[in-house]
């Protein structure tokens, strides 16, 4: 009878683990399943960021963090451009979606086109330039232009960073200096290069107000909040 009892204790308990690891395992599939596609998505718009700057080039992955696709990061292209020009472009995206990409003036990292791996990077890392940030807007136009591929994703990825430091504003001078000021103090955070000729700001302005921002200009400089 004891026999019997423990016997089928040992079964219910090897049921219970077999259910658990066909749980856990359809789970695992299921996430990979999800970050796949949505690597596929990012790698999409990747795609059609690059072909706007860089009609014909080429590309590939370098490296990426895990989860890379669905918690953001930091990750690393390799472009050919159709000079046959090489360069290495970061891909900083946040967990919400907005994406920025970034000319590094960096080596090949170590690892295959799928290494989930970060970047390495310094504890502050240096300012990276905006890709085409030589556009120079002369009109509502060529500002639309601008704002679209330098301005605004490099804007909305500074924000998410600075707000999950508890931050709620950032300025921007004529010279692209991107910084935050508390108690007197000045701390630079990016840099897009010279800003379209003060004329042209109210137009920038606008743009950031329909993007949900509050921006002010205020002697040669924009204010922006989004508390």
């Amino acid at each position: 009878m004891l026999y019997t009892i423990v016997a089928s204790s040992l079964l219910t308990s090897a049921c219970i683990l077999l259910f658990f690891i066909a749980m856990q395992k359809r789970k695992y599939m299921k996430n990979k399943k999800h970050e796949e596609k949505a690597l596929g998505s990012v790698a999409s718009v990747i795609s059609e960021r690059l072909y706007e700057l860089q009609p014909k080039s080429k590309w590939r992955w370098v490296c990426y963090p895990a989860g890379f696709s669905v918690n953001g990061g930091i990750a690393r292209i390799e472009v050919l451009c159709p000079d046959n020009l090489k360069m290495y472009v970061d891909v900083c995206l946040s967990a919400k979606g907005y994406m920025a990409l970034h000319e590094a003036g960096a080596v090949e990292l170590t690892g295959t086109s799928t290494q989930a791996d970060s970047p390495e990077a310094e504890e502050e890392p240096a300012i990276m330039p905006a890709i085409r940030k030589s556009i120079k807007p002369h009109d509502e136009d060529s500002v639309g232009a601008w704002y679209n591929i330098v301005f605004i994703n490099a804007l909305i990825t500074i924000i998410g960073d600075l707000n999950a430091k508890g931050e709620a504003c950032v300025y921007v001078n004529a010279n692209g200096e991107t910084y935050v000021e508390a108690n007197g103090n000045i701390r630079t955070v990016y840099d897009f290069g010279e800003l379209p000729r003060i004329e042209l700001w109210d137009y920038i302005i606008e743009k950031l107000s329909e993007d949900g921002l509050f921006a002010e200009a205020q002697s040669r400089k924009i204010f922006i909040s989004w508390a």
